[in-house]
């Protein structure tokens, strides 16, 4: 069985802009069935690619539930989930308040053949476009990553917000909620805020705090040389539980 994709707003290459008033899309779901070579499932929320999407509202809320689980073979189950993924240079532009879920359960052993690739991946908000992105209203992400049966790589990745190129400006209000279970000795990563090679701005624009409430749990984790978190937390109500 070939790898399950699924995209619900799928943008490439696109000659126009493609423009919402809102969006509200909670039945995003992509799950592997069975198959010796191939079990894996993938889905995304939102991925643009080289094109223009906006949402115009600035009073809406913008809701996202994606889960992707991966089924059983002997060599890939594994499962990504992406709320919103920004891509190849592409333009974005978001307004209102967002809820964003994600999840991703790898998948299992066929028929006792264990998978070379049981990992998970689960990602709320990822910019890899080498532009800017700036969210204007408040940002609510859970990310949750569940690794599948013990195999070479039975690894489990979440991350909350996740800039590889690019940078991700957060303006408002921000919840980031990072969780992950790996297979039994397998290494994971739980980041609310990951900046790998981007730069992230939480309640800040980069030097000044924006007076807003932060609520991360998670680490905040910063690779590469040009990976950059900047995070303010100057609100009685803001908090990091790493």
């Amino acid at each position: 069985m070939p790898v399950l994709m699924l995209s619900a707003v799928y943008s490439e290459n696109a000659p126009h802009t493609i423009s919402f008033e809102s969006l509200t899309m909670t039945k995003v779901n992509a799950e592997g069935g069975n198959g010796v070579d191939s079990a894996s499932a993938i889905a995304y929320g939102i991925q643009n690619r080289s094109s223009y999407l906006e949402t115009t509202s600035a009073d809406a809320t913008n809701t996202i539930t994606v889960t992707a689980k991966g089924g059983a073979s002997g060599k890939d189950a594994h499962a990504e989930a992406y709320g919103i993924s920004h891509e190849d240079h592409g333009q974005l532009r978001l307004m209102g308040n967002w809820v964003i879920d994600v999840r991703a359960t790898a998948g299992s052993a066929l028929g006792g053949m264990l998978p070379e690739n049981s990992e998970a991946s689960a990602v709320g908000i990822m910019n890899s476009s080498g532009n800017d992105v700036t969210m204007a209203g408040p940002v609510t992400v859970s990310a949750t990553a569940i690794g599948g049966a013990v195999s070479d790589d039975a690894a489990a990745r979440a991350a909350g917000l996740y800039t590889a190129n690019g940078s991700l400006q957060l303006n408002d209000n921000v919840t980031a909620i990072a969780s992950a279970t790996p297979a039994t000795g397998k290494s994971f990563i739980a980041a609310a805020l990951y900046a790998d090679n981007g730069t992230l701005n939480v309640g800040t624009d980069g030097t000044l705090s924006l007076g807003k409430t932060i609520k991360l749990e998670g680490d905040l984790l910063a690779k590469q040389d040009n990976g950059v978190i900047n995070v303010t937390l100057d609100q009685p109500a803001s908090y990091l539980q790493g």
